[in-house]
């Protein structure tokens, strides 16, 4: 029989993954206004590559 993980591990787990969403939405919306779409989508390119190397 399976149980549910206790409250604290489900609030953690959802609040790591609310905050990093929100930082990386702002910083997503931050990086849009001051450098530009073309570089936002050069940095997006680059993060499975760098997911591999690492």
């Amino acid at each position: 029989m399976r149980r549910l993980p206790n409250l604290t591990v489900t609030f953690s787990v959802l609040g790591l993954a609310f905050f990093s969403t929100g930082i990386a939405y702002l910083l997503y919306f931050y990086l849009k206004k001051n450098v530009g779409p073309t570089r936002i989508v050069s940095v997006t390119l680059l993060v499975p590559i760098f997911g591999m190397i690492f």
